[in-house]
C-alpha cells in the first residue's frame, strides 16, 4: 500500500519493522549436531494408566455387549 502511494517514510517503517520481527540483522545460529540428538525412546501399552486414565473393569464384556 505504502508502493501504491510512493511513501517512503511508510515504506521505511514498513522495513524496519519487517527486519525486527523477523531478526534478520542476526546470523543464523551453528546448526544442530545430529549426530548428537537422542531418540526418545516410546514403547506400545495397552495399560490406561500410563496417560492416567483409570481402567474400566471388565471391558471386553462391556464392549462385547455394546455392539
Amino acid at each position: 500500500m505504502a508502493k501504491k502511494r510512493k511513501d517512503t517514510k511508510t515504506m521505511e517503517k514498513a522495513a524496519t519493522s519487517y527486519a525486527k520481527y523477523n531478526r534478520i540483522d542476526v546470523e543464523d545460529e551453528t546448526a544442530v549436531p545430529y549426530h548428537m540428538i537422542v531418540v526418545q525412546p516410546f514403547f506400545p501399552t495397552t495399560d490406561p494408566r500410563v496417560v492416567g486414565i483409570n481402567p474400566v473393569p471388565n471391558i471386553d464384556k462391556r464392549i462385547k455387549k455394546l455392539t
